[in-house]
């Protein structure tokens, strides 16, 4: 199979996606696979490039924000290139609030993960904290009020309420 890994992004946690997508990319041709990893900001990358950028470690600067320009030129090129599937290996930012999914989907290309719907509605309902792991959260009430709910599970915990 044809895979493409698409890593990068335009936010603060590139360099876990960059670390992401070196394991990705050896445990695909691990299985035989064609893979090729993909950088958001550059395209596909060679075998000598991917070294340098493996190789190099974690960034601790987050990326330009000219990054996410890049990113609609990246995936038209990913359509043409004719892969079986993309998997994504981003983390943070428009890797996961739904963007590089409603890219990939216009294009008809296959990829894993969530569909754009379910990233847009997880992102905004954690408020950008793509985990959702807070002790508490906030739920309108029928009435309009807001009320701070705390899970079960935390009630024990000193300083919960």
């Amino acid at each position: 199979m044809k895979i493409a890994v698409l890593f990068g992004g335009d936010s603060a946690e590139r360099d876990v996606s960059v670390a992401s997508c070196g394991q990705v990319v050896n445990a695909l041709r691990s299985r035989a696979h064609d893979v090729v990893a993909v950088d958001t900001e550059t395209g596909p990358l060679t075998e000598q490039e991917e070294g340098e950028v493996f190789a190099r470690g974690i960034d601790r600067q987050p990326p330009e924000p000219t990054a996410a320009s890049h990113l609609p030129i990246v995936v038209a090129a990913l359509a043409d290139a004719d892969f079986d599937l993309v998997f994504l290996a981003l983390h943070g930012g428009s890797g996961e609030n739904g963007t590089v999914q409603s890219l990939l989907d216009i294009h008809g290309i296959r990829y894993t993960g969530s569909g754009r719907d379910v990233s847009a509605a997880r992102w905004r309902g954690t408020r950008g904290s793509p985990s959702g792991c807070s002790r508490s959260r906030r739920f309108r009430r029928p009435s309009g009020a807001w009320r701070r709910l705390t899970p079960r599970w935390s009630r024990g915990i000193s300083g919960s309420r």
